[in-house]
């Protein structure tokens, strides 16, 4: 029998880290900016800073793959309902004054406005709690709304007052069933899972 994505996914999350992952300690925000301008122009390894701790983490195939559908099954949701939105992907967002600073696994803008020192949603898979608290540095930094996949499952977490709170929806786009979203990560390709999402949010009973 062939095993469905999302078994893989949790066969995966239960294992050691497939994701390739060092904590350093004892730096500071220059030790930060240096190893950001040593990496230069490449993508990886994905650089966050928090508290005197440097997290360089090189994510595995499978984490690029969840990533990235998550960000398609989103991109089809905002075209369905007609919502403006920009990618921004592993935009690098940081400040020394908070001392924070984290690259997303993906992130967007919503509307037609330029961005401005952060987006609106952070995607975040998580394979091990091995690294830093990226959700104490996004708090730092507002960004408004982080998703973190963990075990087969989004998890929603929105910025109030007194910091972030997990929620069954998203404030930002408050019509999306994150249940039928995670639903339809586990299939064979992208292209089938953008397929039946679409065929998801074409049901009668969800316009």
């Amino acid at each position: 029998m062939v095993e469905s994505l999302a078994e893989t996914f949790r066969k995966a999350d239960r294992a050691p880290p497939h994701d390739h992952v060092i904590v350093l300690s004892n730096a500071d925000w220059s030790d930060y900016r240096r190893m950001v301008k040593l990496r230069g122009e490449r993508p990886l390894p994905r650089i966050a800073f928090l508290d005197g701790m440097v997290e360089l983490m090189t994510p595995s195939i499978n984490h690029e793959q969840l990533k990235s559908r998550i960000g398609r099954l989103i991109e089809i949701f905002c075209l369905h309902h007609g919502i403006e939105f920009s990618v921004y992907g592993s935009w690098r967002i940081g400040r020394k004054a908070r001392g924070a600073a984290v690259e997303p696994d993906e992130c967007y803008v919503f509307g037609t406005r330029s961005p401005g020192d952060h987006p609106d949603l952070a995607i975040e898979v998580e394979w091990t709690s091995a690294g830093l608290d990226k959700l104490t540095a996004y708090e730092r930094l507002g960004v408004p709304e982080v998703w973190i996949w963990r075990r087969g499952q989004i998890l929603i977490h929105t910025l109030e007052l007194g910091g972030y709170t997990t929620s069954a929806t998203s404030k930002l786009l408050p019509a999306l069933d994150i249940s039928v979203l995670v639903e339809a990560l586990d299939r064979p390709t992208t292209s089938q899972s953008m397929r039946d999402y679409r065929a998801a949010l074409e049901r009668p009973d969800r316009r």
